[in-house]
């Protein structure tokens, strides 16, 4: 490429010919350049044993900008980092200003605040070698020391960030609220219904239940907020310190309720009623961590909820057994939407990942996180359930080949994680061991599961004998086959999350996502009414809402990120 055609390409916002002509200027001085650009920002990286002055080069590298026209850049990003000579190894960043371009051509130079970056990189830098020796004057635009004659025009500092490098929080986090939260509601419902006495010690139950409910919900949601602030431990305290209040003053009514007459729900419509305190210490923690607008905000809205909720029993709105009903879904999903509203309109550069990483990894993230929305959720939910159709359409096909029979459950589910995998590899590269890892996990695990349970079934076998009736054997050998299947499947998702870890992202969330399955099933194992259609859709919407929680909070977060080689 000839002088004058780099020149063009480079006045063009070329990032690659910007690079070439700042790599000839600075040569000399034994520094290498790196530029990206994105939309109409310019980004600029210095590398050398010892940085420069950001005082000399900052105003030099702006000016010839500014002579070469480049209209189509409005704020360049300028830093400098130290590189070891020997192991080409990357240092943390020695100084990084920011500027916004001014209008005005010769003469202008840049004026803009800094900081100090603690953060490591450990990108391997290249350095551009043109062949040319020299260069035409017009090449030299870029990157000459400004003239000495004309006093510098200030230019405007852009010390804030460019709101649109900001990351919000968004589906992923809210999915991950509605997840914990009935996680969190599940898990304390199931124990002190299932293992204290409800009529002899009915209201310690109740008590025992709210104060569980509460505490575990709060410290799922604590998870979640734990992604986004610094104050989710607060936030769990604050729940904790208001749940055992509300507790206290639940037995109080409780006891001078006594001599009351048993109306069902009674007493479940006081302890939601009671939940005043917990709401004054969240409104506390929210009025000190954003503002009083948001707190009242949150507030009118889940004790709103929570009243409704609380006089919906009574009027047999809601099932009488434990578990999430109707009521309690909406209420969740309503909460996660507030909360994902009061953290998006708040200060948003001082959220975690904003913190955390500077503006070029905050902008991959956002990349990633464009196809993590409500549409993947769809998208595996409904792919999972073309998926299961198809497995079991390939388990009766396969199942007439006797060699097959004992491996339906591996080919149903080898299926299902192809199915899954066209949304996968969309969103996370490189991938294909999800079904590959899937299909021998399965068949191993069939193998081996259900080698043992086989011998199990033969030892069971010399014992009819011992067995009072036909009906106990069968029950025996259904369970058995149960045992397989929660083996096996469990062994999978294990494998699944384990494909995950590898790729950046949480292995343990999507451990959690399919416990949730457990826990639901579970629950509603004392309705058998509901069982048919809810025991078909939580093993297909709760892993896609995990894994819109998972992919858009990987778990490797760089603080700053390299600048790709041009």
């Amino acid at each position: 490429m000839t002088d004058s055609n780099l020149t063009e390409q480079a006045r063009q916002g070329n990032p690659a010919a910007i690079a070439t002509l700042l790599n000839r200027s600075f040569k000399s001085q034994g520094i290498q350049v790196r530029v990206l650009r994105r939309q109409a920002q310019l980004y600029i990286r210095l590398l050398a044993a010892s940085p420069p002055a950001q005082s000399k080069v900052v105003p030099r590298i702006v000016t010839g900008l500014q002579r070469l026209k480049v209209s189509t850049i409005q704020t360049v990003q300028i830093d400098a980092q130290r590189l070891d000579a020997d192991a080409q190894a990357a240092t943390p960043i020695e100084w990084r200003t920011r500027v916004k371009l001014a209008t005005s051509l010769p003469g202008s130079a840049a004026r803009a605040e800094s900081h100090k970056d603690t953060s490591v990189e450990t990108a391997q830098t290249n350095q551009t070698n043109p062949k040319e020796s020299s260069a035409t004057n017009s090449v030299e635009t870029l990157g000459q020391t400004p003239s000495q004659g004309s006093p510098p025009v200030p230019i405007s500092s852009d010390a804030e960030s460019d709101p649109s490098s900001y990351i919000l929080p968004g589906w992923s986090f809210w999915f991950g609220w509605v997840l914990m939260t009935s996680i969190g509601f599940t898990l304390a419902s199931l124990l002190p219904w299932r293992y204290l006495s409800f009529s002899v010690n009915w209201l310690l139950t109740t008590v025992i239940v709210f104060v569980l409910q509460t505490i575990c919900v709060g410290i799922g949601q604590g998870i979640v907020l734990g992604q986004e602030v610094s104050w989710a431990k607060q936030w769990i305290k604050a729940t904790i310190l208001g749940t055992v209040i509300a507790g206290g003053i639940q037995i109080l009514l409780l006891v001078l309720l006594r001599a009351v007459p048993f109306i069902e729900g009674l007493y479940f419509a006081i302890a939601l009623l009671t939940a005043t305190p917990i709401l004054y210490y969240q409104w506390q923690l929210l009025r000190q961590q954003l503002d009083r607008q948001k707190a009242n905000l949150w507030v009118g809205i889940y004790g709103g909820m929570t009243l409704v909720i609380g006089l919906a029993q009574p009027l047999r709105l809601l099932r009488a057994t434990p578990g999430p009903g109707w009521l309690n879904w909406a209420m969740w999903m309503i909460s996660g939407a507030v909360m994902l509203h009061m953290l998006r309109q708040s200060r948003v550069e001082n959220l975690k990942l904003n913190q955390a990483m500077d503006v070029l990894a905050r902008q991959n993230l956002i990349e990633k996180r464009r196809q993590v929305n409500g549409f993947l959720f769809l998208e595996w939910a409904g792919l999972t359930f073309a998926g299961s159709l198809a497995g079991q359409l390939a388990t009766v096909v396969l199942g007439f080949l006797i060699i097959t029979i004992p491996f339906s459950l591996a080919i149903f589910l080898t299926v299902v994680a192809i199915f899954q995998w066209l949304a996968l590899k969309r969103r996370v590269p490189d991938t294909k061991n999800w079904f590959r890892d899937t299909a021998g996990t399965a068949v191993a695990g069939t193998v081996l599961v259900g080698g043992v349970a086989f011998l199990l079934g033969a030892v069971g076998l010399s014992m009819i004998g011992q067995i009072d009736s036909a009906g106990a054997l069968l029950l025996s050998g259904m369970g058995t086959v149960f045992l397989v299947i929660v083996l096996v499947w469990l062994a999978v998702v294990a494998v699944q999350g384990r494909v995950l870890r590898e790729k950046g992202y949480r292995a343990s969330w999507w451990l959690i996502g399919h416990g949730g399955i457990v826990l639901l099933l579970l629950e509603q194992l004392d309705s058998l009414q509901r069982v048919g259609l809810e025991m078909a859709l939580w093993p297909i919407l709760l892993p896609a809402a995990t894994i819109v929680w998972i992919l858009g909070y990987p778990k490797s977060l760089p603080s700053v990120s390299p600048l790709p080689t041009e």
